[in-house]
């Protein structure tokens, strides 16, 4: 393995930039957007996502994050209820329990969700109440153009294909339709500040950091039009303003010191800081040939 690599969306230069035990996260040169390379094997995502999954008393952490994520479910339909017009078909990707297509449903947004867990799938149908179906969105089914808004939360930076999953959610959008989508920004004032140290290099979990520009530019090259994206969200102000006064404080404790160096090497597994920004992109489909 070279210590430089080219970037997935750009096809420009990428050098190594966080060490994480046996895999490697580069940084494009002129993108910014950190991904892990080599790609691990399903075999070996499988296997993480196994673990990840489990209940919390056989050492998962999938529930934390989804109680947690799901705090933030209110403001989000906020979003999607100011972008579209009633009535409007909205499909939540990677819905998991069925939590967000819930929300949806409980203020008169008509959702429904799809994911690759047969398990979270028969808990969103039989548990949450909602209508799910399991998948990846390459199937015909869902190729009809026929929703308003397709959300992602959380979830593209998984993803070993981001392309190709923006490929099967243009399939699934009207013409104008929107795509909402949050995930953890890289190569903004926290991570400059502490590069490399974020939360969200977190491989083989998140195999994308995306830039601000990098995820502009991976959406226009997949036929979207990126129409805002908010670089700090909260669901209020306030949690906005301590979160951004927690990362000026770490950043003054510990920028220019060892510890830096020490945290973009380390072992499977690490307990990161809780620092990072995430960022809420609205994206629209363009029509056909545009």
């Amino acid at each position: 393995m070279t210590d430089a690599s080219v970037c997935p969306i750009c096809n420009e230069r990428a050098d190594i930039y966080v060490w994480f035990g046996e895999h490697r996260m580069y940084r494009c040169a002129d993108c910014k957007t950190a991904f892990v390379h080599p790609v691990p094997s399903k075999s070996e995502l499988d296997e993480f996502y196994d673990r990840f999954h489990r209940r919390a008393d056989e050492g998962g952490w999938y529930d934390d994050a989804e109680s947690r994520a799901a705090l933030d479910f209110p403001a989000k339909v906020d979003t999607i209820a100011r972008l579209i017009r009633r009535p409007a078909r909205v499909l939540d990707v990677g819905c998991g329990k069925g939590g967000f297509v819930r929300a949806c449903l409980d203020r008169d947004v008509d959702a429904e969700g799809i994911d690759i867990s047969r398990s979270a799938v028969d808990y969103a149908q039989h548990a949450t109440g909602v209508p799910a179906a399991v998948g990846d969105l390459s199937g015909e089914h869902f190729l009809g153009c026929k929703y308003n808004c397709v959300t992602l939360w959380a979830t593209i930076e998984h993803l070993a294909s981001p392309q190709r999953m923006l490929k099967g959610i243009r399939g699934a959008l009207k013409e104008g339709g929107y795509l909402v989508l949050d995930t953890g920004i890289g190569d903004d004032w926290l991570d400059r500040l502490l590069p490399g140290v974020v939360q969200w290099y977190d491989p083989p979990q998140h195999l994308f950091v995306f830039s601000r520009e990098g995820i502009s530019r991976l959406l226009e090259r997949n036929g979207f039009r990126v129409a805002s994206i908010q670089t700090s969200f909260e669901r209020n102000v306030v949690r906005r303003v301590a979160k951004n006064a927690r990362g000026f404080v770490a950043a003054a404790l510990l920028r220019g010191t060892a510890t830096i160096t020490l945290l973009k090497i380390r072992p499977p597994y690490f307990t990161r800081f809780p620092l990072g920004n995430l960022m809420q992109v609205v994206a629209q489909r363009l029509p056909d040939g545009a």
